[in-house]
């Protein structure tokens, strides 16, 4: 995997300090000349205090395209690196043989069917019979028996029914989340292997996350700003300015590197203009 490249970062964490401002009294008319006096307020005012970091830019959702079923890729129905939104049709693989499994699960379910309404039937008669004296209760019993196993035997067919429906339905890939779709990793025609050859892979860049690291001295600052307020989190782009990119702080980890003695963290950026890429 490529080492991510590093982004400048900045924290502004709120704090609060004491601006003196002054005013001098005014000078006597009469009598000796006063001894200059200055009367000093305090007034509360907030001022940035700004921390310097790097970080790598990450994806805010990504996904693995795989597909759930062996079989040849038919069609590829996006185009690389293109927008996609949940839902979107991305691949369709062979369903032959999931549909030939279907047919034959719906026809087992059709014998079932026609197997439990005769053996319905069966038990009605013979339950008038019983009643009549005319058979056994065993004879009863038997028909129930039988007519108890043909339902049981519909309910296991609808649910092969229903299991090969969602096998077949399995041969049309289709996108988990919205975002950018990368390049296709098979071309149409290729075999897919399931759930293990990676089709194409589905980053979700608006918005985006930049993950950040700080000395375990600054620890205490951050979080006291995080309680109180929003963080925010000034990146520079590959050739940009700072300013350009504004995100807030979205998450602080919750333990410290004994190996660096830093703490890491996760800022979160609108990205709307694309500005900031994965990587």
């Amino acid at each position: 995997m490529p080492r991510p490249i590093p982004f400048s970062a900045l924290l502004i964490l709120a704090a609060t300090f004491l601006s003196l401002a002054a005013c001098h009294g005014r000078d006597q008319a009469k009598g000796p000349q006063p001894v200059p006096v200055r009367t000093v307020t305090a007034e509360p005012r907030d001022t940035p205090l700004v921390l310097w970091t790097v970080g790598s830019v990450r994806a805010s959702n990504s996904v693995s395209v795989r597909s759930r079923q062996d079989g040849n890729i038919m069609k590829i129905h996006f185009l690389d690196g293109a927008e996609v939104q949940a839902g979107d049709l991305l691949y369709t693989i062979d369903p032959v043989s999931q549909t030939l499994a279907k047919s034959q699960a719906q026809a087992s379910l059709a014998s079932d069917r026609a197997a439990a309404e005769l053996a319905m039937q069966e038990l009605t008669r013979y339950k008038s019979l019983y009643a009549q004296g005319v058979v056994s209760k065993n004879d009863y019993d038997q028909r129930r028996t039988t007519a108890e196993t043909t339902l049981a035997q519909v309910r296991a067919s609808q649910a092969s029914v229903g299991i090969a429906g969602q096998t077949l339905g399995y041969t049309a890939i289709r996108s988990p989340i919205d975002g950018r779709i990368g390049v296709s990793k098979l071309d149409e025609g290729n075999l897919v292997v399931a759930n293990q050859d990676v089709l194409a892979t589905i980053n979700t860049i608006t918005p985006i996350d930049l993950d950040l690291s700080l000395p375990e001295r600054h620890l205490e600052a951050v979080r006291l700003a995080f309680r109180t307020g929003p963080v925010q989190v000034l990146a520079a782009t590959r050739g940009g300015k700072p300013e350009q990119v504004r995100g807030v702080l979205r998450a602080i980890d919750n333990s410290i590197n004994p190996g660096t003695g830093m703490f890491d963290m996760r800022a979160r950026f609108e990205n709307t203009d694309e500005q900031l890429w994965p990587g």
